[in-house]
């Protein structure tokens, strides 16, 4: 599958996408130049490793894939290597580099675990 099928399977058939009842952590970013919206709901053990890693997005087909591609990859993960995740390596996951506009859509998931996680770090 290339990488647009690949982002277009994601935004029709999203993985991880639905609430947690009393996760560890929570939390919603929002992109508002596009109205994109991204609550996480994140479960982690006492050695930070992520349990389980969902989401409920509203927005456009870049904000909604991209948070299925990253609850994808981070399932099992250290919360401190899933905050090492750069926006490169996001696009590279992805399989494309779009430009500033949409760059903006793909990674407010990314951006939004990120918060969730350095929450659960410093409590």
């Amino acid at each position: 599958m290339d990488p647009k099928e690949r982002l277009l399977d994601h935004y029709h058939h999203p993985q991880f996408c639905r609430a947690i009842k009393d996760p560890t952590a929570r939390g919603t970013t929002q992109n508002r130049s596009c109205g994109d919206q991204i609550t996480w709901y994140v479960n982690v053990d006492k050695d930070y490793v992520i349990t389980e890693a969902t989401y409920e997005a509203s927005g456009c087909s870049f904000a909604i894939a991209g948070a299925s591609m990253v609850a994808s990859a981070i399932q099992g993960k250290k919360a401190q290597e899933v905050l090492s995740m750069t926006d490169e390596e996001l696009f590279q996951l992805v399989g494309i580099h779009p430009g500033p506009v949409r760059a903006n859509c793909l990674l407010i998931g990314l951006q939004g675990v990120h918060a969730v996680l350095k929450k659960v770090i410093s409590t």
